[in-house]
């Protein structure tokens, strides 16, 4: 019977270090694989929830809390809802917060044989993520643009920062930094002008690096040459994806600043939609300054927007959203709503990795990777409201709960235990 049991223990602990290492990997070119895999983490987690449980710190609860709390305050905001059917759509996208603390007693109790399983994926990830771009001609079949550029800027930073300060072999940490600069052309030649705009977070942690850790400062100055030379080869090999998208955009903003001042009918085009999809959530947000209009479809205010100012009815019925986070959520959620979420989405995770950084110097890689992925998404949430689809919550939780879970220095390693 103990046989038994150990047998079960080990095939347990497999499924979760094997699910741990193919969500960066399966992210890159499978569209339904983050929805999938975390789901199946959350039912490891949930099976032997009282088995997994660690003692919690204080930090730890606060931020679990702060993400199950997102879940009801969109529930809460469909009280006032005038699209109460596509708010209840919507609302599947918030499960993976509400979902959190199963997968985070998971990851915290295979720390150590997690975080190996966590940097070969992520190494592959990079790597993937080019060679799947490039023999498919773009990300068609996998994500829309947009998230695949995200995607690949989030494994930029979490590779680059893990190849400087984590204790690994010297081979190991050259094959992290060559994923991280694989996943910067990946994100380059998709296109996605958000992401990029995460670049100078990173150089600014490569900066406070440079400074405060002097005996990497020398690998700290390669990757920063090697970060600038692969923007550079990327961008000549690739002008239509980079710089002539780039221009476009550039245009279509001054097109759209020119016709404000004239008072025109705007025109179609990426850059002048996100400013009409901006002005209409500021528009909703002044007419329900505090709690919004409800959770639901966008769609439902940019239409009432285009009806009343005509200038701007050139986006059609496609959109449901305002391509960007902050303003969505002060439209839907008012300024209570968007104050409670910018607290449990950003802010209590941020602290809680302020505080690792200042607590425990060996894990400053932990603590800036975590900040990373914090400010990154924060960066993307400008231009995408990325968190009303499923894949980028995934991504999102699944690196906050992971690195969280490696930031503990005491949590309850699987050995010679087993699930009696």
């Amino acid at each position: 019977m103990h046989l038994l049991t150990n047998i079960f223990a080990q095939k347990f602990k497999t499924s979760a270090l094997a699910l741990v290492f193919l969500f960066p990997i399966l992210m890159a070119i499978v569209g339904s694989a983050v929805s999938t895999i975390y789901l199946l983490l959350f039912i490891l987690g949930t099976i032997y929830i009282k088995r997994l449980v660690p003692t919690l710190s204080t930090q730890e609860k606060t931020v679990l809390i702060g993400f199950i709390v997102v879940f009801f305050i969109y529930l809460l905001g469909m009280i006032n809802s005038d699209d109460v059917y596509n708010g209840f759509k919507k609302l599947g996208k918030f499960s993976y917060f509400l979902l959190s603390a199963p997968v985070f007693f998971l990851f915290r109790y295979y720390q150590q044989p997690m975080l190996k399983a966590f940097y070969i994926g992520t190494t592959l990830s990079g790597f993937t993520l080019l060679i799947y771009l490039l023999l498919n001609s773009g990300s068609t079949g996998a994500y829309h643009s947009i998230m695949y550029g995200d995607f690949s800027m989030l494994i930029v930073g979490v590779n680059i920062l893990l190849s400087l300060l984590a204790s690994f072999k010297k081979t190991d940490k050259i094959l992290l930094a060559l994923s991280g600069l694989s996943a910067l052309s990946a994100s380059l030649i998709v296109g996605a002008k958000g992401s990029w705009v995460a670049l100078p977070l990173l150089f600014l942690m490569l900066l406070y690096l440079l400074v405060t850790q002097k005996k990497i400062r020398f690998k700290i100055m390669a990757i920063c040459t090697s970060i600038v030379l692969t923007i550079g080869i990327t961008v000549n090999a690739f002008p239509g994806q980079t710089i002539d998208r780039f221009n476009t955009a550039i245009s279509s903003t001054s097109q759209f600043v020119e016709n404000e001042n004239d008072n025109k009918k705007q025109q179609v085009g990426t850059a002048s939609e996100r400013f009409i999809f901006w002005k209409a959530a500021i528009n909703t947000v002044k007419k329900y300054p505090f709690f919004g209009s409800g959770s639901g479809d966008f769609r439902l205010e940019l239409r009432r927007f285009t009806k009343a100012y005509p200038q701007y009815n050139v986006i059609g019925d496609d959109y449901g959203s305002a391509h960007n986070i902050f303003f969505e959520w002060l439209a839907l959620f008012g300024i209570v709503g968007f104050l409670a979420l910018m607290a449990s989405v950003f802010l209590l995770p941020l602290r809680f990795f302020f505080q690792v950084i200042k607590d425990n110097p060996k894990k400053l890689w932990v603590g800036l990777a975590g900040i990373w992925i914090i400010l990154s998404s924060m960066v993307f949430g400008l231009t995408e409201t990325w968190i009303v689809r499923s894949a980028p919550n995934g991504v999102y939780m699944f690196f906050m709960l992971s690195l969280m879970a490696f930031s503990v220095n005491n949590a309850k390693i699987e050995s010679n235990e087993t699930f009696v």
